[in-house]
């Protein structure tokens, strides 16, 4: 079935009156990307039992259109589509019109997405997809203009209307593609190859760009699972084409256009392939999962610059994306005043005017060399997106920075996304406490634990249960195994930094939800989606890594380390089984399944476990913690404590050191030095 061959009227610009504004039901709604819409001529519904009833009552196709607060061309296609008179006539006349955020409802968004790739070949945002009354996709597509979505529109009305019969076939056997592709719970044989992640990475390396790091291809995104990847594996085996790639990479983008340059904070991307030109928008993962990267890149290269871009991200997370709640918001808009990135740029006359008022005319050509206020930094229209183009002394940096930003500051700012999203902060929480790790600087985990309790606070119920989103006081939408992984990860990661043993407690007991309501009957993946969900037609799992690392890889790691810090052997055999699935996937596209490859390569490693106990534990600690390569993990008490790694190894009035590896200790030294010696030795 084709609907592009249906003969169709030609589209005009006639504008309908539209009496009755007050069906769209959006202003309900606290998602800010929702209440975009809430004014718009179509009669938008939100997600729920009643819109999806609605649409079986009436026996309307239903239009699924999904997006997020911070999405440029979402924003476009909402002016020249959904503020037209005559496209939101016909929308109300022939359709039961849904509105989704995808970062509210990634479930939902999987699901139509996969459907229209499976169609076109192509996904993204705006996602719009057309489906039976019962939620089954019958075609999709991302962005149309408005000639374009008048003619889907009617093709899509009239196949309805004339055949029906085709049209349910159709929706069928899209369907039953869509169960195929999402089938993974089939055991795969176990691979006893070896090489298998290494092969892979040779593959991998014929795509690095070595002229500018990451991929050789645009646009690019910072994809951070893949460097902590690449570097593990660099250091672990002293691979240094890779190490030189991870180096090359974090130093371009932290320079380029993708980083802002004044106040710190990663873009989601940049359209080019040298990191020039970001798509303005910033999301809280992405900037999460960055702060964790260059925490971890310091600490294994003790380069001073990968300290400074962590904690400039953290510093802009904190001054722009605080709350009421104190969870942190989610994102910045790419636009505002209506243009996109016209908040982050500057022409050539405006920086001339900056150092003139400052008197800086000496520095002039320094200046404009340093920002790329030339062909390295020019985009269009007169602008030029800033870059750290050349090295100069910290002060004068400083200096023109707090210049540049005063201007900057009077601008209007970018739309804030101000939805708090529980996985997300989740990964904050963990990379605050990695920073602290990193930089020994306690104010990170202070800011690690006070996150954590916000989280719990305010997005978990019955003790336990989790929410998805918060926002205004209210939190609601049943967590997916996103949120629960992300919170799982962060109670371990604060236990290897407290050593307190609630952070244990609360990782199981997700744990526990996870394996009841998430985990698959005949298989050792997890759903994304609980079993109690019942307003989808499919429950999916996702196994690729993308920005966010695939929920099951970062469940097959939590498994690892709980196993290891519990002595639970069975939780490692299940970490075990997990990552089969992903050998059976990797092949050569090892990018796309680089936490899992991490996770692999980090079973073969074996995990080393030092136990300090007694009296300057955590300044040992500390100590360590700038010695040891990736794989090796520390805890360390004062106290007598009841979490497992400490059990029978704490002496009042001595300080004890042990290094554990394969689930069996050495006996403990006493003496700190001889201790490093034999620790240095061992791994």
């Amino acid at each position: 079935m084709t609907f592009a061959k249906l003969i169709l009227k030609p589209f005009t610009a006639t504008h309908y009156i539209i009496t009755t504004k007050q069906m769209n039901l959006l202003k309900y709604e606290t998602s800010p990307y929702l209440l975009q819409h809430a004014n718009n001529p179509v009669h938008w519904l939100a997600w729920n039992d009643a819109a999806l009833q609605k649409a079986k009552d009436e026996n309307k196709i239903m239009l699924i259109s999904i997006g997020y607060s911070a999405c440029h061309w979402c924003h476009v296609m909402e002016h020249e589509c959904f503020e037209n008179d005559l496209l939101a006539k016909i929308m109300n006349e022939h359709f039961i019109c849904i509105k989704v955020d995808r970062e509210e409802r990634p479930d939902i968004d999987n699901i139509y997405m996969n459907a229209v790739q499976l169609m076109t070949g192509r996904g993204g945002w705006p996602l719009n997809c057309f489906t039976l009354p019962d939620g089954s996709p019958i075609y999709g597509g991302t962005y149309f203009n408005a000639e374009q979505w008048y003619t889907v529109l009617n093709n899509i009305a009239e196949a309805w209307l004339d055949n029906r019969e085709q049209t349910i076939e159709y929706a069928q056997k899209l369907k039953n593609g869509m169960q195929v592709s999402n089938e993974h719970f089939v055991s795969p044989e176990k691979s006893n190859d070896d090489k298998l992640v290494l092969d892979a990475l040779e593959h991998w390396k014929r795509r690095f760009d070595t002229v500018y790091g990451g991929p050789n291809k645009a646009p690019k995104f910072p994809l951070p699972c893949n460097y902590q990847f690449l570097l593990h594996h660099a250091l672990y085996r002293n691979d240094q084409e890779v190490l030189k790639h991870v180096h090359l990479t974090l130093q371009k983008m932290a320079k380029g256009g993708i980083y802002d340059q004044l106040e710190g904070g990663f873009a989601r991307y940049s359209v080019d392939g040298m990191w020039k030109v970001p798509h303005f928008e910033k999301m809280l993962y992405d900037n999460a999962q960055l702060i964790e990267l260059y925490s971890l890149a310091y600490r294994y290269s003790k380069l001073d610059f990968y300290q400074q871009i962590a904690e400039e991200t953290i510093q802009f997370i904190i001054d722009y994306w605080s709350t009421e709640s104190g969870l942190l918001a989610s994102a910045f808009d790419a636009d505002s005043e209506g243009e996109e990135g016209k908040f982050y740029v500057f022409t050539e006359s405006e920086i001339d005017v900056i150092i003139n008022e400052n008197q800086w005319q000496g520095d002039r050509e320094k200046i404009k060399n340093y920002f790329g206020i030339n062909a390295n930094g020019f985009w269009e229209h007169h602008n030029y997106v800033l870059h750290a183009c050349t090295d100069e002394t910290l002060a004068d940096i400083h200096k023109w920075k707090n210049a540049l930003n005063k201007v900057r500051k009077k601008r209007i700012m970018p739309g804030l996304d101000d939805k708090q999203l529980c996985s997300w902060n989740a990964m904050l929480c963990k990379a605050l406490a990695v920073a602290s790790i990193s930089f020994a600087d306690e104010k990170y985990s202070q800011l690690a634990i006070q996150l954590y309790q916000h989280i719990k606070s305010n997005l978990c119920h019955d003790d336990t249960h989790l929410y998805r989103t918060h926002k205004l006081g209210k939190s609601h939408i049943p967590a997916f195994l996103e949120d629960y992984a992300t919170c799982i990860d962060a109670a371990i990661t604060l236990f290897e930094i407290t050593s307190d043993a609630s952070y244990l407690r609360d990782a199981e007991a997700w744990l526990h939800i996870c394996q009841e309501e998430f985990i698959h009957e005949q298989g050792s993946l997890y759903y994304y989606t609980s079993v109690k969900q019942q307003d989808i037609i499919m429950r999916q799992a996702d196994l690729q890594d993308n920005v966010i690392p695939a929920s099951n890889s970062i469940m097959a790691w939590n498994l690892f380390r709980l196993g290891h810090i519990l002595a639970k052997p069975s939780y490692i055999e299940h970490a075990t089984r997990m990552c089969e699935y992903a050998k059976a996937q990797i092949g050569n596209y090892p990018e796309a399944y680089a936490n899992w490859c991490r996770l692999i390569l980090q079973i073969e490693q074996g995990l080393s476990e030092i136990v300090i106990c007694g009296v300057d534990a955590k300044k040992y600690q500390a100590e360590l913690n700038q010695l040891i390569a990736p794989g090796t993990i520390i805890y360390a008490t004062e106290h007598a404590n009841e979490a497992p790694p400490f059990q029978h190894r704490f002496v009042e009035g001595n300080t004890l050191f042990y290094i554990c590896k394969h689930q069996a200790c050495s006996l403990p030294e006493s003496d700190f030095g001889t201790f490093v010696k034999k620790l240095l030795e061992t791994i």
